[in-house]
C-alpha cells in the first residue's frame, strides 16, 4: 500500500501535484485497495492525521510579531489543504503567502517548487530562509541560493535561526508529538 501510494510515481504524488482530482484520488484508493468504506469515510481517514505542534505554532507567531514575511511552502493536496484551512485557520492566517504543491503543479524537492517560492517572495534567493525537517528539501533550497535550515529537533531552531541572522530570545521545547510530516507542523 505504501509503495503504491507514496513511492515515485505513486498516486499520492500525482494528487499532490494536482494532476488528478480529489474524486479520482479517493475512488482510485477505494478500488485499488478494495476498501469497503464509503468515499466520505476514506476522505475523513485520509485527512484526520494532523495535530497542533504548539512549539512550532508559537515560533511562527513570534516571527510574525517581529514583522518577518512568512511563506508556507507545502507538499500537500486539495483534501489536506481544505482540512487544514478549517483546523488551523488561525495559524495559516499568520502566513503572508501559501505555496502549495497541488496548486502549482510541482513538489519539493523539485527545483521548480523552490523557484516558485523565490518568485512569490519578490526577493533574491539569498534573502530567503527555507526551514524544513527534510534534509533533501533543504539541500535543494541551498543549491538554488537560499539560506537553508535543516532541523531534527524543535529545540535546535533558536540557534539555527541565529546562524542565519534571525535574532530573538526564542525558547522552544519539544512537542509531545513528533514533528508532523506535513508542513503545518513546520515552518
Amino acid at each position: 500500500i505504501y509503495n503504491d501510494l507514496f513511492q515515485t510515481g505513486g498516486v499520492e504524488q500525482q494528487y499532490d501535484r494536482g494532476e488528478i482530482t480529489s474524486d479520482k484520488f479517493l475512488n482510485e484508493i477505494k478500488q485499488k485497495f478494495r476498501i469497503s468504506a464509503s468515499v466520505e469515510e476514506i476522505q475523513t481517514a485520509w485527512c484526520d492525521i494532523f495535530f497542533p505542534n504548539r512549539p512550532v505554532i508559537d515560533l511562527i507567531a513570534r516571527l510574525k510579531q517581529k514583522q518577518y514575511r512568512l511563506m508556507l511552502a507545502s507538499n500537500t493536496n486539495e483534501l489536506h489543504y481544505q482540512w487544514l484551512k478549517k483546523q488551523f485557520a488561525n495559524v495559516l492566517a499568520l502566513f503572508d503567502e501559501e505555496i502549495v504543491s497541488f496548486k502549482i503543479g510541482s513538489r519539493k524537492p523539485e527545483s521548480e517548487f523552490f523557484d516558485h517560492c523565490i518568485e512569490r517572495s519578490a526577493l533574491q534567493a539569498a534573502q530567503c530562509v527555507f526551514i524544513d525537517d527534510r534534509q533533501e528539501f533543504v539541500k535543494v533550497a541551498r543549491q538554488l541560493g537560499m539560506k537553508g535550515i535543516w532541523y531534527t529537533s524543535i529545540a535546535q531552531l533558536p540557534n539555527l535561526l541565529k546562524e542565519v541572522g534571525i535574532q530573538d530570545d526564542f525558547s522552544l521545547t519539544e512537542s509531545a508529538h513528533p514533528i508532523s510530516c506535513y508542513d503545518i507542523g513546520r515552518l
